[in-house]
């Protein structure tokens, strides 16, 4: 290759890549649906999301719930109510702003938990930027109810983000403030023309009336909306997420035609086309994620579909992602954090298989401590996911689905011209696949030792003979699955 056609080549590729970040979208869906989730997400599998804010102070939930909503419920008359009053004091005088003084942060280090996810194998890391409560957990010029300002004093979506990125992981930052505007009122996420505050807010703003900033402000206003937009604007400019993930917005409870609504979802539809736009200033794929009940703001088609404990009961090749906590509850819950309150780390990773085997994303939700420890029983899967994802993830990083995702023990990746076989049972001697016949030479290797193993086509069903002997201990992660490459099955 001469001088010329090197220096024609390198220009043909910058107009390449200029041209996929060149496409300008606009606020309506006919524009915003021409967007393409990127191939990073659809290839990395595995993130975490993490629920870590002032409602891990209290970390309560009486039992199967979201310990991350304390921060109304404390307010509304059940059983968070009453364990408040009986631990901290009466509403009114011990409120949920009194949290923010204990929620200290003192053993937080963003390298560590970095390296944690690192280790356990995940691609993408989500930290909430702010939760329905309103305490944003960034340097924030807009509010004082800031992590920097507040509590930690440090601004924790900024050292997440650098640590992230320093591993090579993508970065997300969740945005939960949709729900803000009626979080704290009688009316919850409900949009009506004269709401109230819970009996219990209103004396804490009446006593100080500074809380307001972290209360309010109050309705689906357009003083909200346009809050809501700024602190959005300011994460992207300070940040630069990957990811634009947003929580439900609760259309669903909502009049159509009530105060706002429309001009709300008006607003939806152009924050994400600016942030689409980005994709030519930052120079790389952008990806939003689309909740799983939002059909009344966004076309099913849009975006990442993505909701809590998302079951999928077959293969869909469009984007979409199982979000789940470690166990019940998101937020840290100090009642369900023990060994058998968990589910497993097998069936954690039997999970995952089984999400991705559908051709989803699994981002599983890790909730720290006050003081910004994880604990032991988070970090043990954690651990046991990344020793699994060590051996293994050749089929897990990359894949598609098969033609079926499989049956019974057995579910099916592919990636190029090869098939894996993860089977979720290591039978006696033989491990049966039903409807798979093999030409002759094919090479069938276990990545649970990299070496080849025999096999045979037997009855029009493929029987693999497995070694005598796993290389495993009892309750290793490794023994949570198995994954057989077959080389070459789909090469002409």
């Amino acid at each position: 290759m001469n001088t010329l056609q090197k220096f024609t080549l390198v220009v043909a590729m910058v107009f390449c890549s200029m041209a996929n970040y060149a496409q300008q979208y606009e606020a309506h869906w006919e524009s915003l649906l021409r967007h393409k989730t990127p191939d990073w997400f659809m290839d990395a599998k595995f993130g975490i999301f993490i629920h870590w804010g002032v409602y891990s102070v209290p970390a309560f939930h009486p039992d199967r719930g979201y310990a991350e909503h304390y921060a109304s419920s404390m307010y509304r008359g059940g059983a968070d109510t009453r364990y408040h009053e009986a631990t901290y004091g009466k509403l009114g005088e011990f409120g949920y702003k009194d949290f923010i003084p204990e929620f200290k942060a003192e053993k937080f280090n963003a390298e560590e938990w970095a390296e944690l996810f690192k280790n356990a194998g995940a691609k993408l890391v989500i930290p909430v930027a702010e939760h329905h409560d309103g305490f944003a957990m960034w340097n924030s010029a807009l509010t004082k109810w800031d992590a920097y300002d507040m509590g930690p004093k440090r601004d924790v979506i900024g050292e997440l983000e650098k640590a992230i990125r320093r591993r090579d992981m993508k970065f997300g930052a969740s945005y939960h403030r949709e729900r803000h505007f009626s979080y704290f009122t009688e009316h919850k996420y409900e949009a009506v023309e004269n709401p109230k505050f819970l009996a219990g807010v209103q004396m804490e703003i009446d006593k100080a009336p500074e809380t307001i900033g972290l209360y309010g402000p109050l309705g689906l206003t357009d003083e909200f909306m346009s809050d809501y937009k700024a602190r959005w604007d300011e994460i992207c400019e300070k940040y630069g997420p990957d990811i634009f993930w947003f929580d439900d917005i609760p259309s669903f409870y909502l009049s159509p035609d009530g105060p706002n609504v429309r001009k709300f979802q008006k607003l939806l539809k152009q924050m994400v086309a600016e942030y689409l736009n980005r994709e030519e200033e930052w120079g790389r794929p952008l990806a939003v994620n689309n909740k799983g009940r939002l059909e009344a703001n966004f076309p099913e088609t849009f975006g990442i579909r993505e909701y809590d404990y998302f079951y999928i009961p077959d293969i869909d090749t469009r984007a979409w992602m199982d979000s789940r906590g470690m166990g019940d509850s998101y937020g840290f819950n100090k009642v369900e954090d023990e060994e058998d309150r968990y589910p497993s780390t097998h069936d954690l990773i039997r999970h995952f298989v089984d999400v991705v085997s559908k051709g989803g994303v699994f981002l599983l939700n890790v909730g720290p401590k006050a003081d910004g420890t994880i604990s032991e029983n988070q970090q043990k899967r954690l651990k046991g996911i990344g020793k699994w994802l060590a051996v293994n993830g050749e089929g897990i990083y990359g894949t598609r689905p098969w033609k079926t995702y499989g049956k019974d023990n057995i579910r099916y990746t592919t990636k190029g011209d090869d098939l894996y076989i993860i089977s979720t049972m290591w039978g006696s001697k033989h491990l049966y696949v039903y409807d798979i016949n093999l030409k002759k030479g094919t090479k069938v290797k276990w990545l649970g030792n990299g070496e080849n193993v025999s096999w045979s086509n037997y009855d029009h069903h493929l029987k693999i003979m497995l070694p005598l002997k796993k290389s495993y201990g009892s309750g290793d992660p490794l023994n949570a699955a198995y994954v057989f490459k077959v080389e070459g099955y789909f090469a002409e």
